[in-house]
């Protein structure tokens, strides 16, 4: 029988982008990690956006088709995360794609340390395909200032508790972009 609350709920924030949302979606749903919701935000998206959620028949996945909101649709992410049932929340957003043991390994940093949040490191891929590691050294005092400065913490790469998010007070609604750094 299957736990009435998910261990993870990922949100997943999307704006007209229906061209990577699929492979978005997919990322996701190939988990190793199998307990968890995905929360799917359309901020304002035409049926383009609907479509393609709808080429997906997972039942884990719950679509919220909100007007658009101010800004990034924080306002949006947080309608979503309200209703959350995953007692960690994770990211992705429609141009992202999550390594498949992503939601196994944070999870299990998060357990094993009792930490409210954790985080792993990003990789970009370039429009030749090209796979680029960010690596830091946070030991070194100026890679430690860069990292502060810089912000090189995707959303994509965090994961926290809810009562976390929920002690934080939940995406501020008021910024104009990097609501995460405000969080």
């Amino acid at each position: 029988m299957k736990a009435a609350s998910p261990r993870f709920s990922v949100l997943l924030p999307t704006h007209n982008r229906p061209d990577v949302l699929g492979f978005a979606i997919a990322s996701v749903l190939a988990q190793s990690e199998p307990d968890f919701e995905l929360l799917i935000v359309a901020d304002g998206c035409t049926g383009s956006t609907r479509e393609v959620v709808g080429r997906f028949s997972d039942d884990r996945i719950r679509f919220f088709d909100l007007p658009k909101a101010p800004y990034y649709g924080y306002a949006n992410r947080n309608v979503a995360l309200r209703l959350a049932k995953g007692r960690i929340v994770a990211y992705a957003a429609h141009d992202d794609l999550l390594l498949p043991d992503h939601l196994a390994l944070i999870g299990q940093l998060i357990d094993s340390s009792g930490a409210a949040w954790a985080y792993s490191r990003p990789l970009w891929v370039t429009t030749d395909g090209i796979i680029v590691p960010y690596c830091t050294n946070l030991t070194l005092s100026d890679e430690l200032s860069a990292f502060v400065m810089r912000n090189t913490i995707p959303t994509v790469c965090v994961a926290h508790t809810r009562s976390a998010l929920e002690a934080a007070g939940y995406w501020p609604e008021d910024v104009a972009a990097a609501a995460d750094w405000v969080l």
